[in-house]
């Protein structure tokens, strides 16, 4: 593994608050408290485009086939965003991820919940209820029928996506769940 530093990239006019590679590896979305999300070319650090926001901007997610950038905010509103256009506003919260099928999207829509949903339409298909504080961070396995939710409740939950039922309750954390991860087969998560 290459370590040296390519580029040292500072163009936000705020704190940076999320990542996100393409599935291709060529692009990189950045977001921030200074309300907009910038892509960037991954090799070069050259910019390609600012999306301006009325909230920080949380988390982001680009969809499998990278026709799609999704960016949470910290009003609790996601946008979906094609080729630097607009082309959905929805009012949910800002831990999203999409399948790896590319048809569904789960997130926190501000608080103690997440939904499951159409990609496309946004119409939801199961809500996601258990947890005693927010939701932090959602994951979907990459190989099994599996969301993972965290909370700041010191828990975090396996859903089956298909039935919407909770398979697991995980606890052990000391403090909040703020983040998870499968791993690339699906048999471990780290959080």
């Amino acid at each position: 593994m290459d370590t040296k530093c390519i580029d040292r990239i500072i163009r936000h006019g705020g704190a940076v608050k999320c990542l996100a590679y393409s599935s291709t590896g060529e692009n990189i979305a950045s977001g921030g408290d200074d309300q907009c999300v910038k892509t960037w070319n991954a090799k070069t650090g050259a910019p390609d485009s600012t999306l301006d926001h009325s909230s920080s901007v949380l988390s982001l997610c680009y969809s499998i086939d990278d026709t799609r950038l999704w960016a949470g905010l910290a009003n609790y509103k996601a946008y979906a965003w094609s080729d630097v256009s607009l082309v959905n506003r929805t009012d949910f919260a800002s831990a999203a991820e999409f399948s790896d099928d590319c048809r569904e999207v789960v997130w926190s829509p501000g608080g103690k919940d997440a939904q499951l949903c159409n990609a496309d339409s946004g119409s939801p298909k199961w809500m996601l209820r258990g947890h005693a504080e927010d939701i932090e961070r959602v994951s979907f396995s990459p190989v099994h029928n599996i969301i993972a939710t965290a909370s700041r409740d010191g828990t975090v939950k396996l859903w089956d996506s298909q039935t919407g039922e909770c398979l697991v309750n995980l606890e052990g954390h000391t403090g909040g769940a703020a983040y998870i991860m499968f791993s690339p087969n699906g048999k471990q998560i780290a959080t």
